[in-house]
């Protein structure tokens, strides 16, 4: 009964205080040990036992959850942090192989103001509109200059003064100066149309000058844009080979813990399951900053609950029946092993059956 004594202490360690385990160890123990002696004393006397046995079977049973939980959870616990080692090296592999599939994209949105989008986009409008007054007042000088050296119709008419008309009001326009009127100088009509056009040209080389100015901005901000991303993404992959060599690194530090001969020690071995708990919720938050719907299920500290009495008993029944079988037979036996020896070992006069199982009590 002392190694019970011991067990259930430690079994209870969990759900009690330490000096509480200690103390329900010792009441249990005690009233198990004076039952074992009236069971003695009355099966030499030939008295009724039952009673007396089921009430020793209730009492036992508490010392049974924790002489099981003590047993299981000291002698299971290199196996149990070895398969969850094991468990976690698997859940490592199978990320390998998720990320190495997984497609890191730059986000261009996260780039923000570095890839100065907004100016861009002003510039761009601008030189529409630039292009788009520009082009208008091309054709309609074109159309003038056309109209007025009309071989069938040659002149100044009503015609050509609408469009003359026309084009100044959208040079005034463009040229934000209310000053701006073409005047038609003495020649003949080629003459004419020849100095127009000049002066159209005179006119729109600011204007053209400027878009030109545009149209360079743009391109530069596209090759600072192009090469800002280019190089975010060479730092997308560098990131993700230096993830996919840290994981790596990671399954060679188990290896190396599964694979050390030197005997068990549970702090180490707890502390790299928490590491590698740690490392794969990290290494998956972490491609998660580039693939947003990257989806790979969390890992955990199994066997934390280690040591609770639900645990054991939860554990043992999902695990084999090789290794609980003989745990919960060993717990059995630490409290019976004595009323075995009794009803085997000791016996007295025949008991008087007709006696009531309330007149035991």
């Amino acid at each position: 009964m002392l190694i019970s004594l011991y067990q259930t202490a430690v079994g209870f360690e969990d759900l009690l205080l330490f000096s509480q385990a200690w103390m329900l160890s010792f009441a249990i123990t005690f009233i198990m040990f004076v039952l074992s002696g009236y069971i003695a004393s009355h099966r030499i006397k030939g008295k009724p036992i039952i009673g007396m046995i089921l009430i020793y079977l209730l009492v036992s049973s508490v010392s049974f959850t924790g002489n099981f939980n003590a047993f299981y959870s000291q002698y299971q616990k290199k196996e149990l942090y070895r398969m969850e080692l094991t468990s976690h090296k698997k859940s490592l592999d199978q990320l390998l192989v998720a990320i190495k599939k997984t497609e890191y994209t730059v986000d261009v949105t996260k780039l923000g103001e570095s890839l100065d989008n907004k100016n861009l986009d002003e510039l761009i409008k601008k030189k529409e509109e630039l292009e788009k007054q520009l082009s208008k007042v091309e054709i309609l000088s074109n159309q003038f200059v056309d109209q007025m050296t009309d071989p069938q119709n040659p002149g100044f008419g009503e015609l050509a003064k609408v469009k003359f008309n026309e084009v100044n009001k959208m040079l005034r326009k463009l040229l934000e100066r209310d000053d701006i009127e073409i005047q038609i100088l003495a020649g003949t009509y080629q003459q004419k149309a020849r100095k127009y056009k000049q002066e159209i040209n005179s006119l729109l080389a600011y204007p053209r000058n400027t878009l030109t100015n545009y149209k360079k901005q743009i391109e530069k901000i596209k090759a600072e844009s192009k090469a800002k991303i280019s190089e975010a993404e060479n730092k997308l992959k560098d990131d993700k080979e230096n993830l996919l060599m840290r994981i790596q690194k990671q399954q060679q530090d188990i290896n190396l813990q599964l694979n050390t001969p030197v005997g068990f020690n549970e702090v180490e071995f707890k502390k790299v399951i928490l590491e590698t708990v740690s490392e794969i919720n990290r290494d998956i938050e972490e491609v998660k900053v580039y693939v947003p719907d990257f989806n790979f299920p969390a890992a955990r500290f199994e066997n934390q609950e280690l040591g609770k009495i639900t645990f054991a008993f939860v554990s043992a029944w999902n695990g084999p029946l090789s290794v609980s079988m003989p745990i919960l037979f060993l717990s059995f036996l630490l409290d019976w092993i004595n009323i075995i020896f009794i009803l085997v070992l000791l016996k007295g006069p025949k008991a008087d059956d007709s006696q009531s199982f309330y007149s035991e009590l």
